[in-house]
């Protein structure tokens, strides 16, 4: 190869090179504003205090034991030997005389059966029936999604979880579109359904793009296959006990925690909607959960 194609070779490379160079420190500003307005809407969680230091304990006199005299024994005293006593013969009494008198026999009569009438007719009693409680029955799965205030209006698939290494998180949906995880379940029914959509992604859409902007008493509205509608309002963040939180909205509306925080997805005796997506935009190093409860019908 000429020199002259070596030299268009390394220009080429010089010039590959210092568009990577502009791409990656413009993808890093672009995510350092993201955390940079992340952070002007949360509050760190304030770390419990540890133990404060105890004063110096006062040193305790030293105490000589004292040796108590020891008690004389006295000799212990046999127990007096008892005297033996005079068994008395039974005196016999006056002869009987007069005769028993015989018992007659007693002679067995058999009761007449009852004749069965042609009206009554014996059968068993039968077993108290229990009692159930009537369950709720199934609804059908999440068909749309609509949060008026964030202009979002999005279908909603089922989706599982996939394991990725050490974390497990969910299967991803398709673009624009919200999963529902298919553990959790349906919306009116009791428990906690749990719902997922992208922040930002290439081939996953951004249909949650705004939901840190959602603020406590906002609608949200989940609909079924059969077009039932079901209106849930956000209330304080549900944290479990043991989650471990990195920040929680001034508005409270919604925490932040770690990617592999499974506890938010843990159940609930109430019928309540938790929504999840990913946080900062850029770095994704963590998941932003909204908690709402339900409130229609």
């Amino acid at each position: 190869m000429s020199s002259r194609a070596w030299r268009k070779v390394g220009f080429s490379l010089i010039v590959v090179g210092s568009l990577l160079l502009v791409l990656a420190g413009g993808y890093y500003i672009y995510a350092s504003i993201a955390q940079a307005r992340l952070n002007e809407l949360i509050v760190k969680p304030t770390p419990s205090p540890g133990p404060t230091s105890a004063a110096p304990e006062t040193p305790t006199p030293h105490l000589t034991p004292v040796e108590s005299p020891t008690p004389t024994q006295t000799p212990e005293t046999p127990p007096p030997t008892p005297s033996p006593v005079e068994t008395l013969a039974p005196t016999p009494g006056p002869t009987s005389t007069a005769t028993e008198t015989a018992t007659p026999p007693l002679t067995l009569v058999e009761s007449p059966t009852p004749m069965p009438t042609s009206t009554q007719t014996s059968t068993p009693a039968s077993a108290p029936t229990p009692t159930l409680t009537p369950t709720q029955p199934a609804l059908p799965p999440p068909v749309r999604i609509y949060i008026p205030t964030l202009s979002i209006d999005a279908p909603v698939v089922e989706v599982g979880l996939t394991q990725q290494g050490e974390f497990v998180s969910f299967v991803e949906p398709p673009k624009d579109t919200v999963g529902h995880y298919s553990g959790s379940p349906n919306p009116g029914m009791p428990g906690n359904v749990v719902m997922y959509g992208h922040k930002s992604s290439l081939f996953g859409g951004s249909v949650f793009r705004n939901l840190l902007n959602i603020h406590l008493g906002d609608e949200i509205i989940i609909e079924n296959e059969l077009k039932d509608r079901f209106v849930y309002e956000v209330i304080e963040p549900r944290i479990p006990e043991g989650t471990e939180l990195l920040g929680v909205a001034k508005s409270g509306a919604w925490i932040l925690v770690n990617p592999d925080e499974a506890r938010v997805l843990s159940p609930s005796e109430e019928p309540i909607l938790t929504l999840i997506t990913c946080e900062p935009e850029g770095w994704y190093t963590m998941r932003l959960v909204v908690t709402a409860k339900l409130v229609f019908p």
